[in-house]
């Protein structure tokens, strides 16, 4: 975990140096992002689980603020599904399942047009679900959280873009590591 933040830190330092300096244009913008798509569970599991799903949904909504410099930063929050397990009839569990409620700080950066590198930190809830066929068990904790995204987004309107983006995340908790990949839809909410 600490080396992904390491990473995270030196490949954004370096992109800062290199791209010091405003923008071409001078305008401020507030911008809406809806993002989601299918994420696959990267984690190495220690042991054979039978039945279970590394393949799942995930989405998120981010508000950006553009200043004139190189850096956009924002929030976000999100839902992905880690994990499900659907063992064989004769168990005694119906379903267990692992999904993940982040809230990102989110920095990002176009360093050529229509392209985008973003990266967030921040935490988690994780919830547990185990369906036992009598009664259904929930837990909750928490989590440190990171992401690294690269998108390109086609502008569609004078306002609206749409686009797509590969994500890899990673929930230091239970040492989950999610890549997914997401179709974006971002609209300027505000311009001054």
């Amino acid at each position: 975990m600490n080396n992904m933040k390491n990473i995270l830190i030196v490949a954004f330092a370096l992109v800062a140096v290199g791209h010091a300096g405003a923008k071409t244009d001078s305008l401020y913008t507030v911008e809406g992002i809806l993002g989601g798509g299918y994420v696959y569970n990267m984690s190495v599991f220690p042991y054979g689980v039978d039945g279970l799903s590394r393949n799942g949904l995930n989405g998120y909504a981010r508000m950006m603020w553009s200043p004139e410099h190189m850096l956009d930063v924002g929030l976000e929050i999100g839902y992905t599904n880690l994990y499900r397990i659907d063992p064989a009839a004769s168990t005694a569990v119906e379903y267990s399942s692992l999904n993940a409620y982040p809230l990102f700080l989110v920095f990002s950066m176009h360093p050529m047009d229509n392209f985008g590198v973003s990266a967030g930190f921040g935490t988690a809830i994780l919830s547990s679900v185990v369906d036992d066929r009598e009664s259904v068990t929930a837990v909750t904790t928490a989590s440190t959280a990171v992401f690294l995204a690269l998108e390109y987004m086609w502008p569609v309107a004078d306002r609206v873009r749409i686009g797509g983006e590969a994500r890899f995340s990673s929930y230091d908790r239970f040492r989950d590591k999610n890549f997914s990949l997401n179709l974006v839809l971002a609209y300027s909410l505000i311009r001054y």
